[in-house]
């Protein structure tokens, strides 16, 4: 979550010297994707044997 924070920060400041927008919204955007992608995948809660396809 720090990372959001610093991102976002960051990407405003930069933004703004160099006066290029929404190339640096794309860090922040891909953090929270994949943020979210993890908690998704651990709230599923199926857990698979991947050498055997089974399920534990």
């Amino acid at each position: 979550m720090v990372q959001i924070a610093d991102l976002t920060v960051l990407g405003k400041a930069i933004s703004g010297l160099f006066g290029i927008n929404g190339v640096w919204s794309s860090f922040l955007s891909s953090e929270i994707i994949t943020l979210a992608v993890i908690l998704i995948l651990a709230r599923s809660g199926r857990k698979k044997n991947v050498f055997s396809g089974e399920r534990i």
